[in-house]
């Protein structure tokens, strides 16, 4: 079986007592690696436990652009991130970006320009989140795309004219459940364009839906075992004619 890399996941989102349960399954579909971000202080200890005690978790911790005018995060936050950075070299900087559904778009920019700076002074990876607000990710990207080791654009859904933007930026996607929506136009192109090299596949679980994935034995979430069904999906709209 070949091994898979699930590239972002929430690992710390699981009730505790369920992820070796999750971490068994997972491994026995073949998923081996996986990119688990946390989102906020509020999860940054426990991903970095995780990642401490199952082979083969990747951690990155960031301000999610959802929290980013959260008052339950603390005004420190970026001080503590710096923390553990220090004493976690292989910790990347994510989920981090920008959300213009949210009404808080300056202070997302904000606290994104200050997470990729340091990202960019660490040389750590980033693993992003866009919706609807490509343009102003690009522009911050720019300046310092070139001190950043890895670029990921997670649950990638954009015209291929902004993927090329993205490209030239140096950067990679992972596709995720949406690609199994035949409605998902902008995902399925992504799928077919987007170069072997730059393309990673992710279940972005437990809490994104996913459509056609058996997910009952979990309690009705998403797990890291659904990835083969995704990549399948994948490699199918690549070459239809295989």
């Amino acid at each position: 079986m070949k091994p898979y890399h699930d590239a972002h996941v929430h690992l710390q989102s699981f009730p505790e007592a369920m992820l070796p349960e999750v971490m068994a399954r997972a491994r026995a579909a073949g998923v081996v690696r996986f990119g688990c971000c946390g989102t906020s202080p509020a999860d940054w200890d426990r991903v970095i436990a995780i990642a401490s005690s199952e082979p083969g978790v990747e951690p990155s911790c960031g301000l999610h652009p959802w929290h980013s005018a959260d008052p339950a995060v603390p005004e420190d936050w970026l001080e503590r991130l710096e923390a553990l950075l220090a004493a976690h070299p292989g910790l990347g900087v994510g989920e981090i970006g920008l959300d213009a559904l949210r009404p808080d778009l300056q202070a997302q920019m904000r606290a994104f320009a200050a997470q990729l700076a340091l990202a960019a002074r660490g040389n750590r990876g980033v693993v992003l989140h866009c919706v609807r607000a490509h343009g102003e990710m690009a522009a911050a990207l720019r300046p310092v795309a070139k001190s950043l080791p890895s670029i990921l654009l997670h649950a990638a859904s954009c015209s291929p004219e902004i993927w090329r933007e993205y490209e030239r930026l140096g950067a990679c996607v992972s596709l995720g459940p949406a690609v199994l929506n035949p409605r998902a136009t902008r995902v399925r192109e992504l799928a077919r364009i987007v170069p072997e090299d730059r393309l990673l596949f992710e279940t972005d679980s437990p809490d994104m839906a996913v459509n056609g994935c058996a997910v009952s034995a979990l309690g009705g979430r998403n797990a890291p075992e659904n990835l083969p069904r995704i990549i399948a999906e994948v490699r199918r709209l690549r070459n239809p004619e295989s």
